[in-house]
């Protein structure tokens, strides 16, 4: 994947993800479409930056996802390494989740997606919701700051569960290994262009 191929646009933020979380709380979200291969499913990346109410701020996804019907497949730590360069490697947590949908002709369908997270804090890069809580009480009572931590995420659909439904081509299809490798190189791409080193 070459990153000059790639167009990104910004998606609006909905009011139910604006109304369960603090009112401190800042969004920003896109979607990539690869100009080369333009039958690709876009590349999502959203970034929720903390308010001072860290509990109702930011949390871990997975708590959304099981609300929201999604069933957690697979959950996986990933360590991306040499991402900014001179060895600056960058944790992320994996998860594969998938749900039933129910199409305007009635059908259900299968979805499946892969999201990679992670939590950037001042000083602290963690895929964590445990460390990332601990970093910050830490913080909070013996240096008398917070970390301002931002969620960053970055998905896809697996497309071959629509192949495997007879719903795309399957030569059009992504599986889950190619999924994960555009998704890496992805952030391998637009990590140094947003991260200050």
């Amino acid at each position: 994947m070459e990153f000059s191929t790639m167009r990104g646009k910004r998606v609006s933020i909905t009011g139910i993800e604006l109304d369960i979380l603090a009112k401190d709380t800042e969004f920003a979200r896109a979607q990539y479409i690869n100009l080369a291969v333009p039958l690709a499913p876009a590349v999502e990346v959203s970034v929720v930056f903390s308010g001072k109410d860290l509990n109702n701020s930011i949390h871990r996804p997975e708590r959304c996802l099981r609300s929201q019907g999604w069933n957690l497949l697979v959950e996986k730590k990933v360590l991306l390494k040499n991402v900014l360069g001179s060895g600056f490697d960058i944790p992320f947590r994996t998860i594969v989740h998938s749900k039933l949908v129910t199409l305007k002709d009635g059908r259900e369908i299968n979805v499946q997606r892969l999201q990679y997270y992670t939590f950037f804090g001042h000083e602290t890069i963690t895929e964590s919701h445990y460390t990332r809580t601990f970093t910050d009480m830490k913080d909070r009572l013996f240096k008398g700051y917070d970390q301002q931590w931002a969620y960053a995420t970055f998905s896809m659909p697996v497309t071959q569960v629509y192949a495997d439904q007879g719903l795309i081509d399957s030569s059009q299809a992504l599986n889950l290994e190619q999924t994960e490798q555009i998704l890496e190189d992805f952030i391998r791409e637009l990590a140094p262009l947003v991260i200050d080193q």
